[in-house]
């Protein structure tokens, strides 16, 4: 009777959970939704365009720029197009004096509308949802000709409010490199350093000490240590028996080489501080200077052609002297049907849209390769070859075993059993649900590694940097997390539903793609041409980087918590083409495109390719035009870049500020 009883009331209390939850996310949804129609002072972001825009009609003209009367129209100091990682940065660090105006257009919607984004362990939920762009490649013939899919932010702090929260410098040879052989002077590490710790609002951790002087402890951005799985103690001991030495910070100026715990973007209350929540806060978004549409995509910049005469030593070599063409506002819109409105930029126009959407709307606004434009009958504004050229992405690929129960966090994927840990994280900001999934990494020179083939070269920006990483994490990643593994069967070994990943990443591929267009419209997504494993280096230190991860887990003190491969099968006796096969057939993007709209020294004759002055982030041949984002990486750094562009967005923003003689805001 007993027994039966304690079966009643579980299956009552279970019964109850099941109510709450799909009741929990309507209220959700409805909360969302009422907190912007009653509270808008909470969430960022308007949809009323017509109050912050003007409405676009015949008479302002619907053909060439030179007959849009912009006279009538509302301004703003500077026009940022795109809130997502950088534009929040300058978004909050322009309107500091309450003189400066300035206007974000984001195509998508406030972060906070979304859970998942506050959730670090629920970032893949975001996935394929209305806060993804939701992007596929052209078929890439080195990948198995599949079209790969990219997801990327749709909304305020774009990737940086969906991604795995890696907190990473990357090298400082890498910015050196910039600096010494792609004439990006002023962008060498000890010029960024000072705005990496300008930004960061470190919390040390007692679990894992480290010298906090590196470190900045009052910036905006919330970084830390956030939830470690103990499995990954196991991890840096395999990297250490292969001699791989464990570092205690590789985020301290003196090189990434090693093994290491990752740093993360997460707040001390175990939520994701992207960019919006840290740069765009309740006392930021009440500034009467700061104006925020969303819902609205800019569909090109108005240029008045009647130019502007430029003569200041920003301007490159062969533009000293000429008339310019001035981007002078914005058109935008909120669908391919609907009204258009336009914005008038009294100072500049800023392009924020990552390295995807820049080079696209650049080329839709008549700047980009003049074949490219007459090609989809975009009238040219100014050749520029470099457009959408240069495109560079790190390439991961995951190995993954069957792990003893408890190693791994994979109840965490399963609606009922991460239900504890979910209530945990809403009371508390404590348990696994804090984790950023990515824990733990080995930072590795193919060319230092023992079995090191001929045909691999050493494409490393220096002797601190690296051009492998090991990523570990306590679940099966597979197909950006939509791989399910089958469910044990019934009376299965209980070991039979966890799961543990390492995957290799290639840090500095020598195959570089393209962004171009698809048709005349910004509301269709761009042709996106990765190019991937193009050259044999990158397939050969790819297949490098996978022998070495094997070797790893399977070091006795990491294979102690795993019983078999899973992904592939029996990894440990494929030969080298079987591997390299594997490779082909599961590789997918880490999410890091750069380079589209590539910064210089701003004289297309020494590199006909450059899109962007490095000097002051100008776009070539124009006025009235600036870059931020990552699509002016000359090259692709080695790590996870989301640090990299909040630092230049912060640089970028004392530039803006000393060129008006404003007052900078405090390092």
């Amino acid at each position: 009777h007993l027994c039966s009883s304690s079966s009643h009331l579980l299956l009552l209390m279970l019964g109850y959970i099941l109510l709450l939850v799909p009741s929990f996310y309507l209220g959700f949804r409805f909360l969302r939704g009422a907190l912007h129609d009653f509270f808008p002072e909470l969430v960022p972001g308007t949809i009323d365009t017509a109050s912050i825009a003007t409405l676009r009609t015949s008479a302002h003209g619907d053909g060439d720029d030179d007959d849009v009367d912009m006279i009538s129209v509302k301004s703003y100091d500077y026009v940022i197009v795109g809130g997502g990682t950088a534009g929040c940065v300058l978004a909050s660090r322009l309107t500091e004096d309450r003189s400066i105006t300035v206007l974000v257009i984001e195509p998508g919607h406030s972060d906070l509308k979304q859970i998942f984004s506050r959730i670090p362990g629920a970032f893949n939920k975001l996935f394929r949802t209305a806060a993804d762009w939701n992007l596929y490649t052209t078929p890439q013939g080195r990948a198995g000709s599949r079209r790969m899919w990219w997801p990327r932010g749709k909304m305020l702090g774009g990737c940086s409010s969906m991604n795995a929260m890696i907190y990473m410098r990357c090298s400082p040879d890498d910015f050196d490199e910039w600096s010494r052989d792609y004439s990006c002077k002023g962008w060498a590490y000890k010029d960024l350093e000072p705005y990496f710790m300008k930004a960061e609002g470190f919390s040390p951790s007692a679990s894992w000490p480290v010298d906090e002087a590196p470190h900045g402890q009052a910036g905006p951005w919330k970084v830390g240590y956030s939830w470690w799985t103990p499995l990954h103690d196991s991890f840096i001991s395999a990297c250490e028996n292969l001699g791989i030495k464990k570092v205690a910070d590789i985020n301290a100026g003196s090189g990434i080489l090693g093994v290491t715990r990752l740093q993360t973007f997460i707040d001390p209350q175990g939520r994701r501080s992207s960019a919006a929540v840290s740069y765009l806060t309740h006392d930021v978004i009440k500034r009467p200077n700061l104006t925020i549409a969303v819902g609205q995509t800019a569909t090109r910049i108005l240029f008045d052609n009647k130019h502007d005469k430029k003569t200041s030593p920003s301007s490159s070599g062969q533009d000293k002297g000429q008339s310019l063409p001035r981007a002078i506002g914005v058109e935008m819109a909120s669908s391919s049907s609907s009204s258009k409105y336009i914005v008038r930029a009294n100072k500049e126009v800023i392009l924020t849209a990552g390295a995807v959407h820049t080079p696209q709307l650049l080329m839709l606004s008549g700047l980009g390769p003049c074949d490219e434009l007459a090609r989809v009958g975009v009238p040219l504004v100014r050749h520029l070859s470099g457009v959408g050229r240069n495109l560079q992405d790190h390439i991961f690929v995951s190995l993954v075993k069957k792990a003893i129960q408890g190693a791994s966090l994979m109840h965490l994927a399963d609606p009922i059993k991460s239900i504890p840990p979910l209530l945990q994280w809403i009371r508390t900001g404590k348990g696994p649900m804090t984790t950023n999934v990515g824990e733990v990494a080995a930072f590795l020179r193919g060319c230092d590694l023992p079995n090191k083939t001929p045909g691999v070269r050493d494409l490393c920006s220096g002797p601190r940097s690296a051009d492998l990483e090991i990523l570990g994490a306590p679940v099966c990643y597979v197909d950006h997390g939509f791989h399910k593994p089958p469910p044990p069967a019934a009376g299965a070994d209980p070991h039979a539903g966890d799961y543990v990943v390492a995957g290799i990443v290639g840090l500095r591929p020598d195959s570089v793609g393209s962004i171009t267009l698809e048709n005349n419209s910004i509301f269709t997504p761009p042709v996106i041409n990765p190019d991937v494993l193009s050259t044999p280096n990158d397939r050969e230190i790819m297949l490098l980087g996978l022998k070495e991860t094997i070797k790893v887990m399977d070091v006795d003190s990491y294979k102690k918590h795993t019983t078999e491969w899973y992904w592939p099968p029996n990894a440990d006796k494929m030969t080298d083409e079987q591997l390299s096969k594997f490779i082909t057939e599961s590789c997918e993007t880490l999410y890091h495109p750069v380079g589209t709209a590539k910064m210089g020294d701003g004289n297309t004759m020494h590199d006909e390719d450059v899109v962007v002055n490095s000097r002051d982030l100008r776009v070539v041949g124009v006025s009235g035009l600036r870059v931020c984002d990552a699509s002016l990486f000359p090259r692709i750094v080695a790590g996870h870049p989301c640090a990299v562009v909040i630092a230049i967005a912060e640089k970028f923003a004392d530039m803006l500020k000393k060129e008006a003689s404003l007052p900078t805001s405090r390092m």
